[in-house]
């Protein structure tokens, strides 16, 4: 998957990889609040562009997840978010 691919979805910043880690060293996906509903095929197709970006060894401990629950629609986001981590979880390992 290339980044063009999915240039709106990046550009609408439903997912992000900031770099950091935690501390046991697995890379960070944050999810930024949103004021509108998440698409739940956008939120896999960035999850699986992320993990296309991310080098082998850092796949290999997984990923840590955060929801900023902070706006008026963090709560209706919550689900499909949990949901495409779930479906997409048997492509990318250890989530």
């Amino acid at each position: 998957m290339k980044a063009e691919d999915i240039a709106h979805v990046l550009r609408d910043g439903v997912a992000l990889l900031p770099g950091s880690r935690d501390r046991t060293g697995r890379a960070i996906i944050v999810f930024p609040p949103k004021e509108h509903q998440l698409n739940s095929d956008n939120i896999r197709n960035i999850l699986r562009y992320l993990h296309t970006v991310t080098a082998d060894d850092t796949k290999e401990l997984g990923f840590t997840v955060i929801i900023d629950m902070r706006g008026k629609h963090a709560s209706n986001n919550v689900r499909p978010i949990l949901k495409s981590i779930n479906v997409s979880s048997w492509r990318i390992p250890r989530f």
